[in-house]
């Protein structure tokens, strides 16, 4: 099972589009982050459902992370995310060997690009999620099959065929 997590508040956006181009001819379910209250590391509240979102994506083989670029980061919703991730104790279980692929709209080319691939590489890494690339669109999605879209399908195709 593929899930697409869109971590842009805008639930039809540019992100979620340069996604579903990424995923064309693909079943996959979307989890827009926005629909939840998750709340920020280390904080605690009766209405928080990170463990709701987190439950659904254990049950995934592969995992497609898509975010616009705010102010050189990826979003606040996925930054919160990718956070509460060391709250579940003994994590490594229940994601590990997920694939992973990271899409990245609205700024490339970039230096902020390559620090934001090194989070996420490390962020699998240190859970166990094995990490496929990712691939990086402008903001307009203009000729979006150059934008490193190709090589990162192809991976995709790889894993989904096993």
């Amino acid at each position: 099972m593929i899930y697409l997590v869109n971590a842009s508040p805008n639930k039809d956006g540019n992100s979620v589009k340069f996604a579903k181009k990424f995923l064309a001819g693909k079943e996959f379910e979307t989890v827009h982050l926005v629909d939840y209250h998750i709340e920020q590391y280390g904080q605690k509240a009766e209405q928080d459902q990170f463990f709701q979102v987190y439950e659904k994506l254990s049950q995934a083989d592969v995992l497609v992370f898509t975010s616009p670029i705010y102010w050189w980061s990826f979003s606040g919703l996925l930054k919160t995310f990718l956070d509460r991730v060391a709250d579940v104790p003994y994590p490594t279980e229940a994601l590990k060997e997920k694939q992973v692929f990271f899409l990245l709209q609205g700024s490339q080319p970039s230096k902020e690009v390559e620090m934001l691939d090194y989070v996420m590489n490390r962020f699998c890494s240190n859970y166990g999620l094995q990490y496929q690339g990712l691939a990086v669109s402008d903001y307009e999605l203009n000729e979006i099959e150059g934008w490193e879209l190709a090589p990162l399908q192809e991976k995709l195709a790889q894993v989904v065929e096993k």
